[in-house]
């Protein structure tokens, strides 16, 4: 992906965050170009995002990376968070080329939230399934946060529960 980006113009700041707003022409692709994308640049990042240079916006915001390219990728991308520093992840934008694919569909908690939900069908902690009522982790029961980087050593924490989320083919 190569993003042709000029310089930023307008300067604010926002909860220990310095941030840039511009308004520019990109090329994702070949033959793909996007007019008056809205880019956030940060600067001088502090708290959660300290040290961060870039960040790509895949919530359900108006202004996310997703939202602006709907009309390429149809609102449709699929990523992977390495369990380790050492491995690799992978981020897609539109749909997977390959059927056999495995996937969790996100789905909608609502109209006024950025965030993606994720139904829960089954928990299992310790080997032992916990009975529960599906109804009750349904329509977003659990919430995604897709615009949080995961920094530290979170991938060495001892893992208490596991959520088997549902799959789809």
């Amino acid at each position: 992906m190569t993003f042709l980006i000029h310089q930023c113009l307008h300067l604010i700041a926002i909860s220990r965050v310095h941030l840039q707003i511009a308004i520019r022409s990109i090329q994702l692709q070949v033959y793909i170009f996007i007019d008056n994308f809205l880019f956030i640049c940060g600067q001088n990042n502090r708290g959660l995002f300290n040290g961060s240079a870039d960040l790509l916006g895949l919530g359900r915001h108006l202004i996310s990376f997703v939202e602006q390219t709907c009309q390429i990728y149809n609102k449709t991308f699929s990523y992977c968070l390495p369990s380790s520093f050492s491995d690799v992840g992978y981020l897609t934008f539109g749909a997977a080329n390959n059927s056999g694919v495995k996937y969790t569909r996100f789905s909608t908690i609502s109209n006024q939230s950025s965030f993606y939900g994720l139904d829960i069908v089954g928990i299992n902690i310790g080997g032992i399934q916990i009975p529960f009522l599906s109804s009750i982790f349904s329509s977003g029961g659990a919430s995604i946060d897709s615009g949080t980087s995961l920094r530290g050593d979170y991938h060495q924490l001892p893992m208490l529960a596991s959520v088997i989320p549902s799959k789809k083919e």
